[in-house]
């Protein structure tokens, strides 16, 4: 806040991106405690299809992740567009599609009950949010968040050695 008033935020996305006209799937991960990360695969309708949680932690019931793949996209074929928020508390993801069948997805904390006070001078930053694409399908969409995870989210120590387990 550059300025002399405290602001009001109320709503704080990190990222947007705008998909051309083309008939579009969503992907995206719900379950429970041992039954993690269940796929669920909708047609995306005209006007917004929004997912999200307010639970503010994360949790198994919803993972910051969507992804909006082309209509018959499949593990081996198809371009898959996906974003994750590095972020475990409220979220929201949105895809809509406009009447000329143009798709903008977004991103970000949930808007539902968000407040934040920003005084002058004092800065707010948006979760970070990573955007994947590729043209070869769900699995090389999953390789890919793996491999990045690896290279770049792991603490070195646990990159290339086996995790124990309990029993």
């Amino acid at each position: 806040n550059t300025g002399k008033q405290v602001l009001t935020l109320r709503r704080a996305l990190s990222a947007s991106l705008d998909l051309p006209p083309e008939d579009y799937d969503a992907v995206h991960l719900h379950g429970s405690w041992a039954r993690e990360m269940a796929v669920e695969r909708v047609a995306l309708p005209h006007g917004v299809f929004e997912i999200g949680s307010t639970r503010g932690t994360s949790s198994a019931a919803h993972a910051p992740y969507l992804a909006v793949v082309e209509r018959g996209t499949t593990e081996g074929a198809g371009r898959v567009f996906a974003s994750i928020l590095v972020y475990s508390g409220n979220h929201v993801f949105s895809a809509e599609t406009g009447e000329f069948g143009d798709v903008r997805v977004m991103c970000g904390i949930n808007p539902d009950g968000f407040f934040w006070r920003l005084e002058p001078g004092e800065t707010f930053r948006t979760p970070e949010a990573l955007q994947l694409f590729t043209d070869s399908g769900l699995r090389a969409m999953s390789h890919a968040w793996h491999d990045f995870t690896r290279a770049h989210v792991l603490p070195k120590r646990f990159r290339d050695v086996p995790r124990p387990t309990y029993l």
